[in-house]
């Protein structure tokens, strides 16, 4: 299973990703819950991609909710 996964990652940044002149040198965010269960496995193959992690955000409803609060509050 974890090579089917790895697999998909893989596609997924060879694709998606590596399109992008810059993407080795800034930082590659994630949202949502399976990249949240994934990470160790999204960082390694970003890693051996020469790929740097950045953020991995669960909800970002909930840093949403909190921004539009404080705008609320000023």
């Amino acid at each position: 299973m974890k090579s089917v996964i790895e697999d998909g990652l893989q596609r997924f940044i060879s694709h998606q990703i590596l399109q992008f002149e810059d993407a080795k040198e800034i930082p590659i965010h994630f949202i949502g819950s399976i990249a949240h269960y994934l990470k160790d496995e999204i960082n390694e193959v970003l890693k051996k991609n020469g790929l740097r992690l950045g953020n991995v955000v669960k909800r970002p409803i909930d840093g949403l909710v909190d921004h539009h609060r404080k705008l609320l509050n000023q």
